[in-house]
This record gives structure tokens, sequence and C-alpha cells, in this order.
């Protein structure tokens, strides 16, 4: 494991959290919305959510494009 320490302003801090916690909250959306079909396929997961993780949460193109990866990543694992 790898650990650094950022030297970056209050608010740069606030940006970062704020990005973490969109981030969080648009993966759990991902996750809520693809219940009932449960796919793994990335392909698919991107026509379904991109649009809507990228309106919904401000979140950058590929922070949203990470989303349904780890989307697809942790329904592989159940």
């Amino acid at each position: 494991m790898l650990r650094f320490k950022l030297d970056v302003s209050k608010e740069q801090k606030q940006r970062l959290l704020e990005t973490a916690k969109a981030y969080t909250e648009a993966v759990n959306f991902a996750l809520s919305e693809n219940l009932k079909d449960k796919t793994t396929n990335v392909k698919k997961l991107h026509r379904l959510y991109y649009s809507s993780i990228r309106k919904a949460f401000n979140l950058p193109a590929q922070l949203a494009i990470n989303v349904y990866r780890d989307v697809a990543a942790i329904y592989k694992t159940l």
C-alpha cells in the first residue's frame, strides 16, 4: 500500500472531499439502479447510466466512466 500526503489549500481540500462524496453517491446510485439487471457488462452500464451520472453528480468524464466500471466489478464479486 502506498501512502502520501497532499499539501492542499482549504478550498482544494473541500473540493476533493466534495468530489469523493459525489463519486460515492454516484456508485450507490448506479448500484441501486442496476439492482434488477445486475449486469456486469461495462458497455451496457455506460449506455444506461453515463449521462445520468454526469448530470446528476457533476463528475468529470473519467470519474463517471470509473463509476460504472466499479459497479461492474462489484457485481462480478457478488
